[in-house]
């Protein structure tokens, strides 16, 4: 069974651990930009926050 949106290779070793009768349902990957735009926030909050730790008497 080949899945159109997995690498090839992933597909074989898919297919390779699946016991027999085992269906493949569902496939997906996490967005990488999902994960970027919430950790901006906190970046942006960061910097001025360790430049006041850094300096603070």
């Amino acid at each position: 069974m080949y899945t159109a949106n997995l690498p090839r290779e992933l597909d074989a070793a898919l297919e390779s651990a699946r016991e027999p009768g085992e269906q493949l349902l569902w496939t997906g990957r996490p967005a990488p930009w999902r994960t970027v735009r919430g950790e901006w926030a906190a970046f942006v909050f960061a910097i001025p926050w360790t430049a006041f730790a850094l300096f603070w008497e």
